[in-house]
């Protein structure tokens, strides 16, 4: 399995749920939505900057600055991890670079990333949202870290 594959894949499920709650559920006109009470409710932010809002500007070139250090680190793991034989090391470079791609189309194609999930940890508040991508980047950062030597050769 190719990093590639991995990428096209997360690409594909974090775009497909995005439009989802935008278009399908229509949650800009539902905001919030409970869905799995008190845990899990999607509450649809505009992201403009990196994690948790850091660094947000409507400016082109702070836009532009997001989505080509996303392309850049995306094309750098999938060519140099292109030969892997370790499934941790393929499977985090795709979710990670995948994720990326995501967002950058967020940014490209609505100036912002879409967060929509939010989870409540023992009813307590969180006022952050992030989305799948987010999700896809983060197991694909812990694989590298945790898991280097416990990897798998691609059979």
């Amino acid at each position: 399995m190719k990093s590639t594959l991995i990428a096209s894949l997360a690409l594909l499920c974090d775009q497909l749920s995005k439009w989802y709650v935008l278009k399908v559920l229509k949650l800009e006109e539902l905001l919030p939505m409970s869905v799995v009470p008190p845990i899990l409710n999607f509450n649809l932010v505009w992201n403009r900057g990196a994690n948790f809002g850091l660094f947000s500007s409507d400016s082109l070139l702070v836009k532009g600055f997001w989505i080509a250090l996303a392309l850049i680190i995306s094309g750098g793991l999938l060519f140099y991890y292109r030969k892997s034989t370790s499934r941790n090391i393929v499977i985090g470079a795709g979710l990670i670079a995948g994720g990326a791609i995501s967002n950058a189309l967020d940014r490209l194609l609505h100036g912002a990333v879409l967060d929509f999930l939010n989870f409540q940890i023992f009813w307590v508040h969180n006022p952050y949202s992030f989305n799948l991508a987010d999700a896809f980047i983060f197991i694909g950062a812990a694989l590298f870290i945790l898991l280097p030597s416990r990897s798998q050769p691609i059979t």
